[in-house]
């Protein structure tokens, strides 16, 4: 189970560069294609903004596998284990209305977004 394994050991640096490689193949993928590359940029629009396509990737690069586990113990718990809201605007007031939990990490993303400038 992946929520009881992070959380009690950390990814090894062979994970993590997989990961890592995983995550660039299909970046560049993405943006080989311009097809796929508008597909991946609307998705992102649909999340608030185009430029989390370049936050997310700019971030995948630093991330080490202590942030991984420390997440991993913050957010995988038994008790949460259920859908989490990942909207904006008028979408996030539905999702509140509806009693689903609004993740507030999508909006502190928003905002780093906005701020942005790349490698």
């Amino acid at each position: 189970m992946v929520e009881h394994s992070l959380t009690q050991t950390a990814p090894t640096g062979a994970e993590m560069d997989r990961m890592r490689r995983a995550s660039e193949t299909d970046d560049e993928r993405a943006l080989a294609d311009p097809q796929s590359f508008g597909v991946a940029l609307s998705d992102y629009i649909a999340q608030g903004d185009w430029r989390l396509f370049f936050l997310f990737r700019d971030a995948t690069e630093r991330v080490q596998a202590a942030d991984v586990a420390a997440s991993a113990q913050r957010y995988f718990r038994r008790e949460q284990s259920h859908s989490r809201c990942l909207c904006s605007g008028r979408q996030a007031r539905a999702c509140r209305d509806s009693g689903a939990p609004v993740d507030p990490g999508h909006v502190e993303g928003l905002h780093a977004a906005r701020d942005h400038r790349g490698r």
